[in-house]
């Protein structure tokens, strides 16, 4: 059963630390994801790869088993299986055995994890007093996935823009992730948000990441006018207005 006692600990006291950040070539004390990776090192969450941490390497659905396990194991007090001898089988099947024998819902773990997949293994792992609302996010522009709200509520996740935009379907890194799983073990990295209101574009059957316009064209053969024009208008996190200028760059003012 994925249930538990309720907690007696702090979720900081239920993932002690249990080794010496070691470091890695690849991350260094002014990344924006160092204090992330340190502290999932610390925890036992998150290791290297052969080559080092690999922060910008898009994230499997095997490294999110892992993690998950882990997680599960951690505050169950349980140990997981031993890894594998057979060369045949990839270094994440016990993971992947371990959560199946749960219950939990598993893509192929060799693929690349969507971040829709990334949150459903581990609120799946995850109980309500490990994930404890400092936000209350009722909808989403993009999503009403009562996994992708938990983690929203909790503040692991604020979105890829104002409006909160989830992106279910795009790939994260594993610095990325490493950000979400230290919010998960250390709450006082969590982050309180509220979302812009995206009504606006719900009401068009647009969402708010929606291209309104796409142009790139030289100007037409016997124009009067010397330029040339690029550009994409988004809306994000504030309505942009496209300047064009006479060196055929593009400038965009809020």
């Amino acid at each position: 059963s994925l249930s538990v006692p309720a907690l007696a600990v702090s979720v900081e006291n239920r993932f002690p630390d249990k080794q010496t950040y070691r470091g890695f070539t690849d991350v260094l004390e002014r990344d924006w994801f160092y204090s992330a990776v340190n502290t999932c090192y610390r925890v036992g969450l998150m290791n290297g790869t052969n080559p080092g941490f690999q922060p910008n390497k898009v994230l499997t659905a095997g490294e999110v088993a892992a993690i998950a396990a882990r997680i599960h194991a951690t505050v169950n007090d349980a140990v997981l299986p031993a890894p594998s001898t057979d060369p045949s089988l990839p270094w994440y099947q016990q993971s992947m055995d371990y959560l199946s024998g749960l219950g939990v819902s598993l893509p192929d773990g060799a693929k690349n994890a969507t971040r829709l997949e990334f949150v459903q293994m581990l609120s799946a792992v995850l109980t309500d007093e490990l994930l404890e609302p400092i936000n209350t996010i009722t909808a989403l522009p993009d999503t009403s996935d009562a996994a992708v709200l938990r983690f929203y509520n909790a503040g692991i996740l604020t979105g890829v823009d104002d409006y909160g935009t989830f992106s279910g379907g795009k790939t994260l890194t594993r610095a990325e992730c490493a950000a979400m799983v230290s919010r998960i073990v250390r709450t006082a990295q969590r982050q309180s948000f509220t979302p812009a209101d995206a009504r606006s574009f719900q009401a068009a059957g647009m969402e708010p990441a929606t291209v309104l316009f796409s142009l790139d064209a030289p100007s037409p053969p016997g124009s009067s006018c010397p330029w040339s024009w690029s550009a994409s208008a988004f809306w994000r996190g504030s309505a942009k207005a496209a300047i064009w200028t006479s060196t055929g760059t593009t400038s965009m003012g809020t």
